[in-house]
């Protein structure tokens, strides 16, 4: 969307050397000029600029064959996001956002959102490995950021 889009470079432009710092392999310049154009397609690195935007993890589930990134995060199609440049108290009280690969004839993600009904359990599933693991600060892990047990949503 083009607020989403918006958030993505504004965080981005104010906050350039710090990403320069944490992810420096990264090709950050050449990806906000991408970005411009909303016909791009996004980088799966935006993801972690987008987690630090909102504030919040994203987890991507999606198995490398089927997924057709401009480029791959350091782990593969599936990653976690965390919004490390705010550090893991801005995720307290928040559930991650989770998202899945659909599928390639309609090249696009859905989200996963937990819903409690009467007789159903929620699901818990594995994150799978944190993308941009330089920008943990010392003695962090994901699961300082990941909080599962938050009340899920009502349909």
């Amino acid at each position: 969307s083009g607020y989403l889009r918006q958030l993505y470079q504004n965080e981005l432009i104010s906050n350039m050397d710090w990403y320069n710092e944490k992810a420096p392999t990264e090709q950050w310049q050449m990806q906000l000029e991408s970005s411009m154009n909303p016909l791009n397609y996004m980088f799966a690195s935006d993801i972690f600029v987008i987690a630090n935007a909102i504030k919040r993890p994203i987890i991507l589930y999606a198995p490398d064959s089927v997924v057709e990134f401009e480029e791959r995060a350091e782990n593969g199609a599936a990653s976690t996001y965390l919004p490390t440049r705010h550090g893991p108290e801005c995720c307290r009280n928040k559930r991650p956002i989770t998202i899945s690969w659909n599928s390639a004839s309609l090249n696009h993600f859905v989200p996963i959102v937990p819903t409690k009904k009467e007789g159903l359990e929620f699901i818990r599933w594995e994150a799978p490995t944190t993308a941009f693991q330089a920008s943990l600060g010392p003695g962090q892990t994901d699961r300082d950021y990941l909080h599962w047990n938050l009340a899920p949503v009502n349909p």
